[in-house]
């Protein structure tokens, strides 16, 4: 908001712009200092251009240090140092902005003028500058402007802002500012800009130029700019199709337009003589051409490429018949012929192959040996030799194998020899002999005839026989060679006989045996039933002798008869405590024996010395008479005073069938101690026993402790509810608590087992409306919960309904009592499932619905258990509970004449009912939790305090019942 002050001076007009004044207006202004924008008058303070102002419709507005606008109605205004500045008035700063002043001189009125005026200067206006070629700024010179003094002074003139004159200037607009200051230091400043314009081409054209030419331009990142060059290349194959280098010029245009690379073509390829050019892919640098020839004829050269000089290389060549006749069939299969008797040669010849020519031309055929040739034995090379018209040559070869015809080879007779005239070749004869101790059989000589067999089989040289080995008592001959010369034969014994003499006979050339040996016995008997392993028994009780048994050893023998086996301790014996040796002999008729040994081991077992392991109080004594050997008894005895707890002796006995064994006193029954014996101080009388169960006692660290416990099936009577089995001891005063134990009577199951559970509703007054609500219930009851409660028990219906009505204060009072009794037992609690949402008028009476589900079918299930049966009772009651909450939410249980839905449901209690005479024990001794007991013989139930009664004298007590 401008401020305008008057002077003194009616020739000035002061305006003070002060920097505190908020703007009047937000003002889209361009982002460079170049710009101009129309401004009302009345210009507020400009800010720097790091600052951002929102205006207008959410434009951001920036208006930057240096930015030059228009006003509406006045000169130009500059912003500098967050000031609006009129360019072309002088100005100078003062402490809170900037004073403006016109540049009017004295003017009218004839007032003097005042001589604290400034210093006056004056800028050059605004100066323009081109970049030169190739540069993005300029150097740009003016005259320094000169001030005078209205006082008649001379005032100094110093540049404040931006560069001096001849200085370089970037591409834009920069602030020049002078300022003249007096002798007094009073200033006046002025300012100008500095512009400089480069002119650019357009670089969407320079980026025409693309793949696969390369493009290298001056002017680094401003490549564009006026006086840029850029030189333009082509790769390998390729060829520029425009000017070489393209110039920026002052008019921002290119001097030329930007070339292309075009890709360099060698034109179709043309036809080759007696053959045909494929190109499958053009004709354009590096595709190739191949060259397919016609039958018979090729081509030295069969592909060409195109070159980047727009030729094709090398020159496909014409096709000419350079192909050599060929052999379709091959060269006839090898031949084998046979020479004549004693290898003569013979006369070899053969069918010529069948040839085959491109051309027309007679094929000439040749062969190297030639056709009827005479040949010796030995393998032979037949060459085959084919030339066309055009001299092409093609050869092929087989073998000829003429063979000399050949007897199979004569080997040489095993103890023998042959001696041939020749080898085996037709007409060579060949002699047989045998070597001392054999003989010829067959024909001595043999001829090899034409059809290469010899004239008869070859003879063989045959051993001379001995006759069969001498028989040997004892012993047998094993010839594994047979009888013939120089066959041996082993004298075997048979088993536990040695050989004495030669072992061995042997077949001479005059065929007769060697002399031989004999066998004789050597071996001694052998255990089959052996000694037994080492025994290792416990002495008998009391440490007596203790008689061993074992299996007697048993021998056999090679003679063919068991030897006898003696023992210097028969089985059977007795044996004292320690380790004894049993030594067995077997003896044969020969005198060879056979011994065994083995050791019999007895261990004494002991218990420890009770008076250590057991004994711990002084008052207890031992009296061993055997000592603490297995078996052995100790008498137990208490000082004075004292009484035996437990045991009245000990007997040594074995506890398990360990190794070595575990022994530990039992007790006197020889069963292991269930307590340790202790001598009590005589303070408690002696418990009796209860009438069909048992007493267990155990000694504390201060009293003695006793349970009760009752045999299977029975429990304590009903004149002890409240007892818990337990029996302490006060050794101080000398009593028991309680003093009197009670005996076990018969425990009965309940009669009938009864989940009671009510429903709460909300309703108009009910008196005469209830049996039909009665009805409905038990229906819905018997349709829905209990069928989904009652999924596992036999029998399970709702009885004793009962309907209660009241008033909604008077029921206010009763639901607080019920509630109070309820929670007493620990088995109510409200679920409110909904508001009364009443039809025609708010529900006036509170309704209360009792009813009772009886389990009677289930108690006499003998195959359920006691806790199995209380874990289905109160199953039942959690899902009955479940159910109930429901089909209350879901409305299933709105019954008619009540107006309003349920509004509460409560928790299912369980009541027992058991028979007459008997009471529910509220603890137990066992898991039973539905045991009912009665009174025990000589007693009664009194119905009023259910408690047992003593029978009048007048009665006999023979039962639980008092007959008269």
């Amino acid at each position: 908001m401008v401020s305008p002050l008057l002077c003194v001076s009616s020739a000035v007009l002061f305006t003070l712009v002060s920097s505190h004044l908020p703007t009047t207006r937000a003002m889209d202004c361009p982002l460079d200092s170049g710009g101009q924008c129309d401004l009302e008058p009345g210009l507020g303070p400009c800010v720097d251009c790091r600052q951002r102002l929102l205006g207008p419709a959410g434009r951001v507005v920036v208006v930057g240090e240096g930015t030059r606008c228009q006003r509406a109605r006045d000169s130009p205004v500059l912003c500098v140092d967050g000031k609006w500045i009129p360019t072309g008035h002088r100005s100078r700063r003062v402490k809170r902005g900037w004073l403006f002043w016109g540049r009017g001189g004295g003017g009218g009125g004839g007032g003097r003028r005042e001589t604290q005026h400034p210093p006056d200067i004056s800028c050059p206006r605004d100066i323009t500058a081109p970049a030169p070629r190739g540069k993005t700024s300029a150097t740009v010179t003016w005259t320094v402007p000169t001030a005078t003094d209205p006082n008649g002074g001379r005032p100094s003139v110093s540049q404040t802002r931006g560069p001096g004159p001849g200085s370089w200037f970037p591409e834009g607009n920069t602030l020049i500012e002078y300022t003249a200051r007096d002798s007094t230091g009073r200033t006046d400043s002025c300012s100008f800009y500095v512009r400089v314009t480069v002119t650019y081409c357009l670089d969407s054209q320079r980026r025409s130029f693309g793949s696969p030419g390369s493009q290298r331009c001056s002017g680094g990142q401003r490549s564009n700019v006026f006086g840029s060059r850029c030189e333009h290349s082509c790769p390998t194959g390729f060829r520029l199709q425009g000017a070489t280098s393209v110039v920026c010029q002052s008019n921002g245009e290119w001097d030329h337009a930007f070339p292309r690379c075009q890709v360099v073509s060698c034109g179709p390829p043309g036809q080759v003589p007696g053959g045909q050019v494929t190109c499958n892919a053009g004709h354009t640098f590096g595709q190739t051409c191949s060259l397919q020839c016609l039958p018979g004829l090729t081509s030295g050269q069969s592909l060409t490429t195109c070159s980047s000089a727009g030729k094709w290389r090398p020159t496909l060549q014409p096709c000419t018949d350079r192909e050599a006749p060929t052999f379709p069939h091959g060269c006839p299969d090898d031949l084998t012929f046979f020479s004549g008797p004693l290898r003569s040669p013979v006369t070899v010849t053969w069918a010529d192959p069948a040839v085959s020519d491109t051309s027309l031309d007679p094929v000439t055929v040749t062969s190297d040996p030639a056709k009827g040739s005479r040949l010796g034995v030995g393998v032979h090379t037949v060459t085959v030799t084919a030339v066309d018209g055009a001299g092409n040559e093609a050869n092929c070869s087989f073998l000829v194998n003429v063979q000399a015809k050949q007897c199979p080879p004569l080997a040489q007779p095993a103890n023998g020899h042959v001696t041939c005239t020749s080898d085996h070749v037709e007409g060579s004869e060949c002699s047989f002999n045998c070597d001392e101790g054999y003989k010829v059989q067959g024909r001595s000589s043999l001829t090899c005839l034409g059809k290469r067999q010899w004239n008869s089989d070859a003879p063989t040289c045959e051993a001379v026989e001995c006759p069969s080995p001498p028989e040997v008592e004892r012993a047998s001959f094993l010839c594994q060679q047979g009888h013939q010369f120089p066959a041996d034969c082993t004298l075997i014994c048979d088993p536990g006989y040695d050989v004495v003499g030669a072992a061995a006979i042997q077949c001479q050339a005059n065929e007769t045996w060697t002399l031989h040996g004999a066998c004789e016995d050597t071996e001694a008997p052998r255990f089959v039933k052996p000694c037994p392993s080492p025994l290792a028994v416990y002495a008998s009780r009391l440490g007596q002798d203790t008689h061993v048994t074992w299996p007697p050893p048993e021998a056999s023998d090679n003679s063919g008869y068991d030897p006898p086996v003696t023992c210097n301790v028969t089985s059977g014996s007795s044996f004292p405590p320690g380790e004894t040796t049993i030594s067995c002999v077997a003896s044969d008729e020969s005198g060879n024996v056979q011994s065994c040994q083995f050791t019999v081991t007895v261990t004494v077992l002991q218990c420890p010395d009770p008076a250590s392991s057991i004994n711990n109080q002084s008052q207890l004594s031992f009296r061993c008479s055997d000592g603490h050997v297995l078996g052995a008894r100790c008498v137990l005895q208490c000082g004075r005073g004292h009484s035996l707890l437990g045991d009245s002796s000990l007997q040594c006995e074995r506890q398990a069938d360990t190794h070595p064994p575990l022994m530990a006193w039992a007790g006197s029954s020889g069963e292991r101690l269930l307590s340790t014996p202790q001598c009590k101080v005589d303070h408690c009388p002696r418990l009796e026993p209860p009438r069909d169960g048992s007493l267990s006692c155990l000694r504390g660290p201060v009293a003695w402790d006793c349970f009760l416990q009752c045999e299977p099936g029975w429990d304590v009577a009903a004149s002890h509810l409240r007892f818990d089995g337990h029996f302490l001891c006060n050794g101080q005063q000398g009593k028991w608590l309680p003093d009197r134990v009670p005996d076990c009577v018969v425990a009965l199951r309940p009669n009938r087992v009864r989940v009671h559970s009510e429903l709460l509703y909300l309703g108009e007054e009910c008196r005469q409306s209830r049996p039909l609500i009665r009805q409905h219930l038990i229906t819905r009851l018997t349709n829905s919960v209990l069928r989904d409660a009652c999924v596992h028990v036999p029998t399970c219906t709702a009885r004793n309904v009962q309907v209660t009505c009241g008033p909604v204060s008077q029921w206010d009072r009763q639901k607080r009592a019920a509630d109070r009794r309820f929670k007493s037992l620990g088995e109510l609690s409200d679920v409110d499932v909904g508001k009364g949402r009443g039809g025609r008028g708010a529900a006036s009476h509170h309704l209360r619905l009792s009813f009772d589900v009886t389990l009677s079918a289930l108690l006499h299930n003998s195959s359920l258990s006691d806790s199995q049966l209380f874990q289905t009772v109160h199953q039942m009651k959690d899902k009955l509970t479940h159910s109930l909450t429901m089909h209350v939410t879901s409305g299933r249980l709105t019954l008619p004449h009540v107006r309003a839905d349920v509004t509460r449901v409560g928790r299912p209690s369980v009541w027992v009912d058991c028979p007459p005479g008997t009471v529910l024990r509220p603890l137990h001794l066992s898991a039973d939790r539905f045991s009912c007991v009665g009174c025990p013989e000589g007693h009664y139930l009194h119905a009023g305090t259910s408690r047992c009664q003593p029978c009048p004298p007048s009665t006999t007590a023979t039962s639980t019942t008092c007959p008269p």
